[in-house]
């Protein structure tokens, strides 16, 4: 039988009606309150006895129940509809909707479901659920109320609701599986943050007898011998430093580095790390000089851990600028055209280097990232000196700046705020 035509207040309703599932659709991103939404829905505007919604599992390569009514769930959840010989299966395949008026004669029906459940199918209207021209499943009405037919505007609404929830489906989905990798590497992290603590403390108590032992016997050692014991030396302060970073660097994520501020003066500061890295630097025959803008120049800070900044800075100067080179350890307090900066100061580290590639800028802070091949490049270690000279600055409520141009050199500069603003004592502002 014919149905009649809906008037102009019931169009309005179901209008208002899809309008407002959508809100709700929008906002709604756990998967099994929002299909059983779409179901009741579905029911409701076609004026149908039931609706279910049918999602593919391509493990299988079927659809599987996926919400119905709740009288029917315990019934379905278990039930799967075939793709070739079904009339969902159709809608699937095809992409368009089916729409059955007389369902006792049409072969097509999946009877299975309709004996499983207990309800025979009169009628049925089925809609394809769609993602960016991908099925995702199916969306049916069964048995219009009255026993008259569906109509053209029955089919139109259920595709709108349809699109609507394939939208809200696919981005459900997508949040699981993002909050799923969210969860993966979380773990992987902490398993990284475990792995580097006991690495590192199990490491510390060995290096620490091969250090001592190994001063101890070059005391006493021919010079062939104290030789060897320098290169072991060498190797185990080397292990000993790269310890250190990983360290500092784990200790920044746990969020469990302090920062012991005082005020000093820069120069000092400046002072002791071109004292400590000249030998360095006489080795490659670089001049390492300092500079300090105005001299009286004093900052707050934690002194030792602004000394690793720095150092780390200065150890890759050295490491990247040629024979004959030349490397500035400088702070200021004063712009380019030299008008006074008020609350900053500036620790620069200049080389006239090799540089670093523009493609390559972005990168260097990132942790294990080497700007040159392994197999070519001439500074060793873990690529963690940078990321600790970010975490550095970071920790005193500052930041890094970097330009650099190939075969001319780099300037890094770390810009801290001359005075620490208050803590609640683990380095963080207070709420």
């Amino acid at each position: 039988m014919t149905a009649p035509l809906y008037s102009p207040t019931d169009r309005i309703h179901r209008l208002e009606r899809l309008l407002e599932t959508n809100r709700v659709l929008s906002s709604t991103l756990d998967l099994e309150p929002l299909l059983q939404t779409v179901v009741d829905v579905a029911s409701e505007l076609t004026d149908s006895e039931v609706a279910s919604l049918l999602l593919y599992d391509p493990e299988i390569q079927q659809l599987r129940f996926a919400a119905s009514p709740w009288f029917q769930k315990t019934s379905l959840q278990s039930m799967t509809v075939p793709i070739d010989r079904s009339i969902a299966g159709q809608v699937f395949r095809e992409k368009r909707p089916v729409v059955v008026q007389e369902g006792s004669k049409d072969p097509r029906l999946y009877r299975s479901v309709g004996e499983q459940v207990g309800l025979a199918t009169r009628s049925m209207l089925a809609v394809p659920l769609v993602f960016r021209e991908r099925p995702i499943g199916v969306l049916e009405a069964l048995n219009k109320r009255g026993g008259v037919n569906y109509t053209g505007e029955d089919v139109s609404i259920l595709e709108t609701l349809a699109a609507q929830a394939a939208v809200a489906i696919e981005n459900s989905r997508l949040l699981s599986q993002v909050q799923t990798q969210y969860e993966r590497l979380a773990s992987l992290d902490q398993m990284k943050g475990d792995f580097i603590a006991i690495a590192s403390h199990e490491l510390r108590t060995p290096l620490g007898l091969i250090l001592g032992h190994a001063a101890f016997l070059q005391d006493g050692a021919t010079p062939d011998v104290a030789e060897h014991l320098s290169v072991i030396i060498r190797g185990a302060e080397r292990l000993k430093a790269i310890l250190d970073e990983l360290s500092r660097l784990t200790h920044s994520d746990q969020g469990v580095t302090r920062l012991s501020l005082q005020v000093f003066p820069v120069k000092e500061l400046l002072d002791e790390i071109v004292v400590k890295y000249a030998p360095a630097a006489k080795e490659k025959y670089l001049s390492l000089d300092s500079e300090c803008k105005p001299v009286g120049l004093v900052v707050e800070g934690d002194r030792q851990k602004l000394q690793v900044a720095l150092g780390n800075l200065i150890d890759n100067a050295i490491a990247f600028t040629d024979t004959g080179g030349h490397i500035l350890v400088a702070a200021s307090t004063l712009e380019p055209d030299g008008v006074e900066r008020s609350g900053y100061v500036d620790l620069e580290v200049v080389d006239d280097g090799i540089g670093i590639p523009a493609a390559k800028i972005g990168k260097i802070f990132e942790r294990f990232y080497q700007v040159e091949n392994h197999m070519t490049r001439r500074k060793g270690g873990l690529g963690l000196g940078l990321p600790v000279v970010k975490s550095m600055a970071e920790l005193h409520h500052g930041k890094v700046e970097v330009e650099s141009v190939e075969g001319k050199g780099t300037r890094f500069c770390i810009r801290l705020p001359a005075r620490q603003p208050k803590t609640n004592g683990n380095g963080q502002k207070p709420h």
